[in-house]
This record gives structure tokens, sequence and C-alpha cells, in this order.
């Protein structure tokens, strides 16, 4: 009787660890793993930290260098200019799945944010069968963004599951096989003044976090999260700047980081 009194205790544990493990799964990678639009009092918290170039000096190029290796940093092309409707393009290819594409996104949404008005942003989180799982993000499958200085083209190839959602068109497709032959994500082109292939920093950075935890340690200049994001939209901002003379009397275009990135490149 003592056995099986026991044997029904330790079932009830397992049962109780299998619903904790499940509710941590879920909060890790349920609530914002869906295209839910972000709330505007964070995105507004994300205009304000992408604009708040006191703390943006701070970090300068943060976290973008490893130790001991060189950075990625966007790579020049010589190659005529991409613009839309006279503003330099920036070019972004990836997919929803991708943890690369996950982490990058934040710079490239604060890069945007610098510049313009990013609208109908939603929450993602990278696939749970990679590397790096379920990496915070944001999806740019829907997104619209206004600017009288810059344009912006997103294409998200595959969702979160691997199906196709959306294809380049034949011409930003021409470019991106032309500058990265090998299909490499995420793919930025910076008006066909330089392009990033791959990630600027890693994924581990955001582990187990959610994206409104991101979002609050954006604000600490010290945080690794903040050296590493931030530190990677100084880089795209820096070279997007570099990309066209009609941006260098951009507030974001005349700081002190622009000069910090060029100088390690």
């Amino acid at each position: 009787m003592k056995k099986n009194h026991m044997a029904y205790i330790g079932a009830g544990i397992i049962v109780v660890a299998l619903v904790a493990a499940f509710l941590l799964l879920g909060s890790s990678s349920g609530a914002y793993s869906s295209n839910q639009p972000v709330p505007t009092a964070e995105m507004q918290q994300l205009q304000s930290i992408a604009t708040n170039y006191s703390l943006a000096n701070h970090v300068g190029i943060g976290t973008t260098i490893p130790l001991g290796g060189h950075p990625n940093y966007p790579t020049p092309i010589v190659a005529p200019s991409l613009t839309n409707n006279s503003k330099p393009q920036v070019l972004y290819i990836g997919a929803e799945y991708c943890p690369y594409c996950a982490i990058t996104r934040w710079a490239v949404v604060l890069t945007l944010m610098r510049f313009g008005t990013l609208s109908n942003l939603t929450y993602m989180t990278s696939t749970q069968n990679d590397k790096f799982p379920n990496t915070p993000t944001f999806s740019f499958r829907s997104s619209t963004y206004s600017s009288r200085l810059v344009a912006f083209t997103a294409v998200e190839t595959e969702d979160r599951n691997g199906q196709q959602l959306q294809q380049p068109s034949a011409f930003d497709g021409g470019i991106y096989s032309n500058y990265d032959p090998s299909g490499s994500i995420p793919f930025i082109d910076f008006a066909n003044s330089s392009v990033q292939v791959g990630a600027v920093i890693t994924p581990q950075v955001v582990a187990g976090m959610d994206q409104q935890q991101v979002i609050s340690m954006l604000s600490n200049s010290s945080s690794p999260v903040a050296l590493a994001i931030i530190g990677n939209a100084n880089v795209f901002t820096a070279y997007l700047c570099k990309a066209s003379t009609s941006l260098s009397n951009t507030t974001a275009c005349k700081q002190g980081y622009v000069t910090a990135v060029m100088n390690q490149h």
C-alpha cells in the first residue's frame, strides 16, 4: 500500500512538472509567437529608444565586435544607387523562422525609426527547432514604413513553420541573388552602397526573454542587450548614412557613433 501511495505521489510530481514546463514554454514562445500587433505603448518605447542619441552614443559600437574576431559589418559594393522616389532604399530579405533574422530585426527596427515611422509591426519568435529556439523578435510581413528620407522594402520569405510566405519582386530578387548568391539570410542592402549578409550579433543575447523584457533592457546602456542591439543599430545607421549624401545633415547621421563605426571598417 505504501508503495502504491508513493507511485501516486511520483505520478503527481510528474504531472506538475509537465504542467510547469508547458507554462514555461508558453511564456517564452506562446503569447508573442504569432503575428500579434505590437502595442502602441511599446512602439512608442522603441521610437524613444531609437532616437535617444545620448544612449546611442554611450553604447557606440557596443559588442558588435566579437572578442578576438572581426566584425561582420556590411560589405561595401560598387553599384548604381538603389532608390525609391529619389530616396535611398533599404532592402531586407529574411524569414520568420530564422533566429539570425530575429536578432537582426531589432537593429533594423531601431535604424528605420531614426528616419521615419514604422506601422503594422507584429511580434514574432523564431522557430523552436533551431540553434537559438524562440528568439523574440518582430515580423515585417504586414509592416509599412513612412519616411521623407528613406524607403524600405521587406520580404519575409517563410513563416515560423518554414512555409512559403512572401516572394521578392524580380528586381529585388535579382539584387539578392547577385550580392548573396548562396541565398543566406538575413540579407540587407543599404541603397546599393553596402550589403549585410548574416547577423552582426548573436541571438544568444536575448535567449529566454520575451519582447517586453528585451525592450525594457534596451534603455540600460550597460546591459548586454543594449550593447548588442543598439550597437548593431548604430552600425546599420552608419552604413545607411554613408549610402546617401541626402542623409548627411540628419540628426541620426551627425552622431559620434557614425565615426566610431566607420573607424572599425
